[in-house]
């Protein structure tokens, strides 16, 4: 089975190689669109609807990433930290890029050691950093 690519980088003139790659990155993206919102008044004909502009609702994505010790995964945590409160561009577990993704937080879960090597980048590494996603899309001013 191919490993398909998926990660995430903070440099939106990136050319397209990810700062860091995941073995999954699970949870569907949700883009930009129109909001609105009912104006209708009471005892009037017909329906009223206001426009709020572009807007998204967050995403929640869950990552996991095998490394060889708990020093590189308590390193890869405090890297992943740094990305929150910035614009991001990611590739989905399917490979699709999304562009101007605001960070909003990332939470990681204990870091577990596998029995065996899981297929994942190397069949060495033993332990697996899974991270929980908060990602809203945004749109950036040109």
């Amino acid at each position: 089975m191919a490993l398909v690519v998926c990660g995430i980088v903070n440099d939106p003139d990136n050319d397209g190689s990810p700062l860091y790659d995941f073995i999954a990155l699970a949870g569907a993206h949700n883009p930009l669109g129109e909001n609105i919102e009912d104006i209708t008044r009471a005892n009037l004909d017909g329906v009223a609807y206001r426009r709020l502009g572009k807007q998204a609702a967050p995403v929640y994505l869950m990552s996991s990433r095998d490394v060889n010790s708990t020093a590189n995964a308590k390193t890869l945590i405090e890297n992943y930290k740094l990305l929150q409160g910035t614009v991001v561009t990611y590739w989905d577990g399917a490979g699709i890029r999304w562009d101007s993704v605001a960070v909003l937080s990332v939470e990681p879960l204990p870091v577990r050691r596998t029995t065996a090597a899981s297929g994942g980048y190397s069949a060495s590494k033993l332990y697996l950093v899974q991270c929980r996603w908060v990602l809203q899309a945004t749109e950036i001013p040109a």
